[in-house]
């Protein structure tokens, strides 16, 4: 089993961070509804945002 130093977990809970600043509608009851944020990423979601 490969150890781990805990920068991963730590890069883990800056990204979703950075989710929950940028699509708080996505997390319900503390998770991440994937399906609401590909229908988001998509351009169907409840923003649209154009890049």
């Amino acid at each position: 089993m490969e150890k781990l130093d805990g920068t991963s977990m730590n890069l883990v809970q800056e990204n979703i961070k950075k989710l929950k600043e940028i699509f708080p509608e996505i997390f319900i009851e503390g998770r991440i509804d994937f399906d609401l944020l590909r229908q988001i990423c998509r351009g169907g979601g409840t923003r649209f945002r154009k890049f």
